[in-house]
């Protein structure tokens, strides 16, 4: 089913699915997006003609399910945020980075500078 397939890829990239609900209930008819704990219901009365977003922002794993009304799963898959980088762990890089290159450009002026008799 491509419809799930741009679901999953428009997560996967953006952590932000942009979802037309007219296309997936044409598809499915009356059926739910359940990402985490929150349920998105789609059925006739709130089937859209247009792009609306659903986001994902505290990290995580999140498992992403589209199921019909019972609660029979279509399609499911598990998408992981992760938090980017924090300031301390940029500073911790550049400065064993600095460190690193330091220590090389000494042994290499040391190696030069040694006389061997």
């Amino acid at each position: 089913m491509r419809l799930i397939e741009f679901i999953k890829s428009e997560i996967e990239n953006g952590v932000t699915k942009l979802e037309n609900s007219k296309a997936i209930y044409e598809q499915v008819g009356n059926c739910k997006i359940v990402i985490g704990n929150e349920e998105f219901a789609i059925n006739a009365t709130n089937a859209e003609d247009k792009v609306s977003e659903l986001r994902i922002v505290k990290a995580g794993k999140y498992e992403v399910k589209l199921m019909t009304e019972s609660g029979n799963t279509i399609s499911m898959f598990v998408v992981t945020k992760k938090d980017p980088l924090n300031a301390f762990s940029i500073i911790l890089i550049v400065v064993g980075s600095i460190v690193l290159i330091a220590g090389g450009i000494i042994f290499y002026r040391l190696r030069i500078n040694m006389k061997i008799k």
